[in-house]
C-alpha cells in the first residue's frame, strides 16, 4: 500500500468538504451566469409595436384619447393636522397638438381637508370652485404624445381626510368624450419604507416627539439585533468546527487501520 493511499482518508477528511462546497458554488455561479446570458436578453427585448392606428395622424398609441393613468395620494404618516401629503397624477396624452391648458378637476373636499402648499408644474391661476362643487387646478398645456406628470403638495387639515377623485379637461381639444372620475389610491410613505412592520407602529409615532427618551430604546433594539446575529454566527462556526473534528477523527481511524495492515508478518495486506 502506497503513502498516497494511506494519506487519502486524512486529506479527504480535512479538505474534501471544502472542495465539494467550492465545486458546488462554482457550478451555481456558472449556471447563474448562463441563465443571465440566455434569459435576460429575451426578457429585455422590446415588445412588437401594435399595428392599430390610434390617435391623430395615424400614429400608433396605446389609447386613442387622453387618459389618467394613475392617481395616488401619498401621506408622510397617518393623516392628522399638519401632516404633509402629495397628490401624484399621470396623464397620458396621445394627441399631437391642440390643447392649450390642462385642468385637473378634483373633489370639492380638497380645499376643506388640505391646504395646497405648491404644485409642479406651477398653476396658471388659483384653484377655483366650479358650479358642481369641485375644484379646478389649471396647469400649462400638456406635452403632446407623452406622459405628463402633475404633483400637488398638500398639508392635511384634519385627521380623517375624505377620499379624492380626479377628472381632467384639455382646453382647446375638440370632440373628447366624457371620462368618469378616477379615484386616488392612498399610500403611506412610512409604511412603504417598512412594509413588514418590523418597527411597531406605536413606536414609529412616539419616536419623533420623544427623541431624547427614545435613544436608549433604539440602542437596546440595536443590541438585541446584534446579539441575534452573533448567536447565529457562533452556531454556524460551531457546526463547521464539529464537522472538521469529525473529519480528522475519520482520517486518524483510517490511517491507524492502514498501519496495522502494513505491519503484518510477511508484509501482506488483508
Amino acid at each position: 500500500m502506497t503513502a498516497q493511499t494511506v494519506a487519502g482518508p486524512r486529506f479527504w477528511g480535512r479538505a474534501g468538504v471544502g472542495g465539494t462546497a467550492a465545486l458546488v458554488g462554482l457550478a451555481a455561479a456558472l449556471l447563474s451566469l448562463l441563465a443571465l446570458l440566455i434569459i435576460l436578453p429575451r426578457l429585455s427585448r422590446p415588445a412588437a409595436p401594435t399595428l392599430l392606428t390610434l390617435g391623430q395622424a395615424g400614429s400608433p398609441w396605446p389609447v386613442p384619447i387622453p387618459l389618467i393613468r394613475s392617481a395616488e395620494l401619498w401621506y408622510a404618516t397617518a393623516p392628522k393636522p399638519g401632516v404633509w401629503a402629495e397628490l401624484k397624477v399621470v396623464l397620458d396624452n396621445p394627441l399631437q397638438a391642440g390643447p392649450d391648458r390642462t385642468t385637473l378637476i378634483v373633489s370639492g373636499t380638497l380645499m376643506e381637508d388640505f391646504r395646497v402648499r405648491s404644485t409642479e408644474p406651477k398653476l396658471l391661476t388659483q384653484p377655483r370652485r366650479r358650479p358642481d362643487g369641485r375644484y379646478a387646478l389649471v396647469f400649462p398645456a400638456p406635452i403632446p404624445e407623452s406622459l405628463n406628470w402633475y404633483r400637488v403638495y398638500l398639508e392635511a387639515r384634519r385627521t380623517n381626510p375624505r377620499p379624492l377623485s380626479l377628472g381632467y379637461m384639455l382646453d382647446g381639444a375638440k370632440n373628447l368624450p366624457d371620462v368618469p372620475p378616477t379615484p386616488a389610491r392612498i399610500f403611506y410613505t412610512d409604511r412603504q419604507s417598512d412594509p413588514f412592520m418590523v418597527v411597531p407602529e406605536p413606536l414609529v409615532g412616539w419616536v419623533p416627539g420623544q427623541a431624547r427618551s427614545a435613544f436608549p430604546v433604539l440602542v437596546l433594539y440595536a443590541v438585541a439585533i446584534g446579539a441575534v446575529a452573533a448567536a447565529g454566527c457562533a452556531a454556524a462556526f460551531r457546526v463547521v468546527k464539529l464537522s472538521a473534528a469529525r473529519g480528522d477523527a475519520v482520517a486518524r481511524t483510517g490511517r491507524g487501520s492502514a498501519e496495522v495492515r502494513v505491519g503484518l508478518p510477511g508484509g501482506t495486506d488483508r
